[in-house]
Parts: C-alpha cells; structure tokens; sequence
C-alpha cells in the first residue's frame, strides 16, 4: 500500500489470532479477542525515546479498544498511536 500516515502513528492490518494452541487443542468460546495486528506503514518516528524498533511486516499486539477502524478499497485497517503497542514479533 502506498500512503503516508501522520507522526507517531502506525496503520495496522488486523490479524487473527491462532485458534489452536501449540499443544493442538482448538479453543473455540470462552476466550477474550486479542488485539494483534501486523504493521502497513509507519509514520516519522523518533526511535530515540522509544524501546522497540517497529518495522513494516512486523506483528504486534497493542491495547484493546485503541486506534480508529476505517476501510480503504474494501479492506479494514486500524490507525493506531505508537505508544499504544505492547509488544513486537
């Protein structure tokens, strides 16, 4: 996707999560959405202050309930402050 995104934001893909854990058991009801997404773009960030190193097609998981939902030629995506991620992989 080509675009740009303001400073200090992030625009996500929502990923599903695996609904299989390592061991092979299916868990189906009962548990909590995650938010995990996996990054489109990146505005201009200032890695100085910050203590992971965000790059385009890494997956993150970041707080429930944040960013704004919106859709761009029939797809979802979330646009998301960089502070509200929790963890990189």
């Amino acid at each position: 996707m080509n675009g740009r995104v303001p400073h200090n934001k992030i625009l996500l893909k929502e990923v599903e999560a695996d609904e299989v854990t390592e061991s092979g058991i299916q868990v189906v009801e009962g548990r909590q959405k995650q938010a995990t997404g996996e990054i489109v773009l990146i505005g201009n960030v200032n890695y100085a202050n910050m203590p992971i190193n965000l790059k385009k097609g890494n997956k993150i998981l970041f707080l429930l309930y944040q960013g704004t939902k919106f859709n761009i030629e029939k797809e979802e995506y979330i646009l998301l402050d960089i502070n509200d991620v929790l963890y990189c992989y």
